[in-house]
């Protein structure tokens, strides 16, 4: 667990898991595909993936990014319209150290350069805690793709997020949560 402040303002709360059998459903049909183009091996091609098979309302909440493992480098060539809605932006084309909260990066910190090295799925669950308290969580599934077996040339992300009121619109989240943090990583 990586736990890193902001100021004084927000507290993230950073686990890394494995992809296992406990994941929402929301996330397990994203795997279950992921597995099944698999097969025998380490992780499918991006080429053979497609975001048409799956529920429109997860894919609304995906992101695909093209990476560079040495010196490792990303960028995102897929952002879905929900992260477009929640972050305030498209970043399509930008790497993920430009997405909010630019002072820590929700996607920076750990996700790209584990699917590099490991080249397995696996889980982020990041806690969002400001002086008012626990907030809400981003559940992230990556999944590597790989065109050779070897190297790590995608990543899919599939994002699930959970805001302490389960009735507050996405964009409350983010207004609460990542204003501050953009705030304190301006000059």
């Amino acid at each position: 667990m990586v736990n890193t402040s902001v100021g004084n303002s927000v507290r993230i709360k950073s686990t890394f898991l494995e992809a296992g059998n406990n994941l929402p459903t929301f996330h397990r049909e994203v795997l279950d595909y992921w597995q099944r183009l698999r097969g025998d091996r380490a992780a499918p091609a991006l080429s053979e993936f497609d975001l048409d098979v799956l529920d429109p309302e997860t894919v609304r909440f995906m992101n695909i990014t093209d990476i560079t493992p040495e010196p490792l480098a990303s960028v995102y060539r897929f952002w879905g319209a929900g992260l477009t809605q929640a972050f305030g932006a498209d970043y399509t084309d930008r790497s993920p150290i430009e997405v909010p909260p630019k002072a820590i990066g929700l996607s920076a910190r750990g996700g790209c350069g584990r699917l590099t090295h490991e080249m397995a799925p696996h889980c982020e669950v990041k806690q969002f805690e400001t002086l008012a308290g626990y907030r809400g969580r981003a559940v992230i599934l990556r999944l590597p793709c790989s065109n050779d077996g070897i190297t790590v040339a995608n990543g899919i992300g599939v994002f699930k997020f959970e805001h302490v009121n389960p009735d507050a619109d996405l964009t409350a989240f983010f207004e609460e949560v990542f204003g501050p943090l953009d705030a304190a990583s301006l000059p």
